[in-house]
């Protein structure tokens, strides 16, 4: 899937609108980093850090609403 400024302004608003205000119920932090060759990059902090349930909320949460 090919990208444009357009494309990431998107996901990027997407991440900051949706997806870390429900990272931030949990007392986490979800940050946007970037959008290079097709691949989303984000960065978890907060009580993310380390948690066991991290892997979950990525796979379960934050990758099915970027794709979508």
């Amino acid at each position: 899937m090919a990208h444009d400024d357009a494309t990431a302004r998107q996901l990027q608003s997407h991440v900051a609108d949706v997806l870390a205000p429900l990272v931030a119920l949990d007392g986490g932090r979800l940050e946007w980093v970037g959008l290079s060759d097709d691949v989303a990059s984000l960065r978890l902090g907060g009580a993310c850090r380390g948690c066991p349930g991290q892997r979950t909320t990525l796979e379960e949460v934050v990758l099915p609403s970027l794709r979508a």
